[in-house]
C-alpha cells in the first residue's frame, strides 16, 4: 500500500472564487483548519453540501502535492482524477470539485512538478513518462481508497495532453493491475501548438529544445483568452502559486506526444468527452476535432459557445459541469440518479494509509 503523508488543508483565495472562500460558516464567519481543529469552530450548516478536503503528499511520486475533495462516507459514485495545465494548480479546482460532488464524484487533484505546491523548477519535469507513473499510482491509491469504484481521468490543456497519453499507454505503467477507466475527458487540451504560430520558430524550438533541455520559456496568456469571469482573472493575477514557464524539453515532449496521440487515437477504446470553448486561442481547434474523429464511436466532440480556455471555471461553469454530468451518467455505466448532497452531516473517514491533519467543511456551489 503506497504510503501518503498529510500536509496541513490551507485556505486561501487561489483555492475557490464563486463561493467567496476563504470558508465560512453559516454566519458568514471564516475558519481555518489548524492542526485537525477549526480556529472558529462551524456552526450548524443547513442546506448546503458537506466536502472533506484533505491535502496530500505524494512520497512515489517525488512527494507531489495532492488535493482530495470527498464526502467521507463512502457514497460518491466514482473519483475523478483531475491533470491541471500549465503553470496551474490543483487548489484552483476546488469550486470544479464542489460543482461535482454534489453531483456525486469525489475529485482528486496533484500539482504536476514545477506546480503549485509541488517540488521542482517552476515547469519542468524529470520526464514525460514519470508524470503517466504520477496518474497510474493515484489511480492505484484511489482504487484501493474508494472501494473499487468508477474512475474517470478528466485533464485540461497541458494536463488533457498526458490524460490521453495516458489512456494509450497505461497498460506500461499499471503494474498494480488496476483496471481500464471508466472514462476520459478532455478539456481544450494542449494537443499542437495553436495554429497563429510561426512554424518555423516551432521547429526551431523543437531543435533547440533536445539540445537545452534546461532553457525555460515565459509567455503569460492575456487574462481575456483564458476567462470570460473578471473575478476569476483577478484571482488568477493574485494567486502565487500561478506561474507561465515551461522548459524546452517539456514543450518539445508536449508536441511529440500531442502527435503521438493523434497518430493513434483510433487505439482508445474508453468512452471520451473532447471539450473545448469555440474561442479557445490557446490551442489548435482543428487538432481536438481530428482527435475525436479519429476515436470514432468512443468520442463526444463538444464546442461551448463563447468559451475561452479555462472552461471549468468560465461564466458558463455550472452549466459545463452539469453537461459534464449528463455525459458521466449516461457513458459511465451504473451511476444510477444524482445524489441529493444537502443537510447531511457526516464524520470524516480519511483514505486507507493517510493520516487527517486538518479537514474543512465547504459551502455547496450554486
Amino acid at each position: 500500500m503506497t504510503a501518503f503523508r498529510m500536509n496541513l488543508f490551507r485556505t486561501g483565495p487561489s483555492e475557490c472564487h464563486r463561493d467567496k472562500c476563504p470558508l465560512r460558516n453559516s454566519a458568514g464567519r471564516e475558519f481555518r483548519a489548524i492542526s485537525g481543529h477549526f480556529e472558529t469552530p462551524p456552526a450548524k450548516i443547513n442546506q448546503v453540501t458537506i466536502v472533506i478536503a484533505q491535502s496530500l503528499t505524494v512520497p512515489d511520486a517525488d512527494g507531489l502535492h495532492a488535493r482530495l475533495w470527498h464526502r467521507g462516507d463512502g457514497s460518491e459514485r466514482g473519483v475523478m482524477i483531475l491533470v491541471h495545465g500549465l503553470g496551474d494548480h490543483g487548489g484552483r479546482y476546488a469550486c470544479f470539485a464542489k460543482r461535482m460532488l454534489r453531483r456525486g464524484w469525489a475529485v482528486f487533484a496533484f500539482d504536476l512538478p514545477g506546480h503549485g505546491r509541488s517540488p521542482g523548477r517552476r515547469g519542468t519535469a524529470k520526464s514525460y513518462d514519470s508524470v503517466l507513473q504520477t496518474i497510474a499510482a493515484s489511480r492505484k491509491l484511489l482504487w484501493e481508497s474508494f472501494a473499487e469504484k468508477e474512475q474517470v481521468l478528466i485533464g485540461h490543456s497541458m494536463g488533457g495532453n498526458f490524460a490521453v497519453n495516458y489512456a494509450l499507454r497505461h497498460a506500461e505503467f499499471d503494474a498494480y493491475g488496476t483496471p481500464d477507466l471508466s472514462g476520459l475527458v478532455l478539456v481544450a487540451p494542449m494537443l499542437m501548438p495553436p495554429s497563429f504560430l510561426d512554424r518555423h520558430k516551432i521547429l526551431a524550438a523543437w531543435g533547440t529544445g533536445q539540445l537545452f533541455r534546461w532553457i525555460r520559456l515565459s509567455k503569460p496568456p492575456r487574462m481575456d483568452q483564458l476567462t470570460r469571469d473578471h473575478a476569476v482573472a483577478e484571482r488568477l493575477r493574485a494567486d502565487p502559486l500561478q506561474h507561465s514557464r515551461i522548459s524546452l524539453y517539456l514543450a518539445t515532449q508536449l508536441l511529440a506526444q500531442g502527435r503521438f496521440a493523434l497518430d493513434h487515437a483510433s487505439a482508445i477504446e474508453t468512452p471520451t468527452l473532447v471539450l473545448l470553448g469555440d474561442e479557445d486561442e490557446l490551442i489548435d481547434q482543428a487538432a481536438c476535432r481530428n482527435l475525436s474523429l479519429r476515436m470514432r464511436e468512443w468520442s463526444e466532440f463538444v464546442r461551448w459557445p463563447g468559451g475561452r480556455h479555462h472552461l471549468l471555471y468560465d461564466v458558463d461553469a455550472e452549466d459545463v459541469a452539469d453537461h459534464l454530468a449528463v455525459w458521466m451518467d449516461r457513458e459511465v455505466g451504473g451511476v444510477g440518479p444524482a445524489m441529493q448532497l444537502v443537510d447531511h452531516p457526516i464524520t470524516s473517514q480519511p483514505i486507507q494509509g493517510c493520516r487527517t491533519l486538518g479537514t474543512a467543511m465547504l459551502p455547496s456551489a450554486r
